[in-house]
């Protein structure tokens, strides 16, 4: 009954996974179903597109399954995505604030100390 419920999954980091299966559907989907002169005119490779699907929906089952891996890979993913959005608000003067603010509110609750525990623990032998 205790490992039952040190091994729960929080909230959070429910609604982070959700989003990053939200976000594969969509890419995937692009990827999939546009043609490639369309992708092309947004200089949107296919092949990048469906890879992108297939790894955030990897980091999306490591978070809800609780692995080391996907805390590290998903801060990774969000720090990364953060930097080339504000790279391209200055580039272009392009600022998505609600792309930006959902960045930071996430890399933010993965370090809160209690998420970073689940995901850190040592595993027993």
């Amino acid at each position: 009954m205790e490992q039952e419920q040190k091994r729960r999954t929080p909230r959070g980091v429910i609604f982070i996974a959700t989003l990053l299966i939200v976000g594969a559907f969509f890419a995937g989907g692009v990827g999939s179903l546009f043609p490639s002169e369309t992708l092309a005119a947004f200089n949107q490779p296919r092949s990048l597109l469906l890879v992108g699907a297939l790894m955030t929906t990897l980091l999306a089952y490591g978070l809800l399954r609780l692995r080391r891996w996907a805390w590290f890979a998903t801060l990774s993913f969000v720090f990364v995505n953060a930097y080339f959005l504000v790279l391209r608000a200055r580039l272009d003067g392009n600022v998505q604030y609600v792309g930006l603010a959902v960045l930071v509110a996430a890399g933010l609750y993965l370090l809160l100390p209690s998420v970073r525990a689940l995901f850190l623990r040592r595993n027993p032998s």
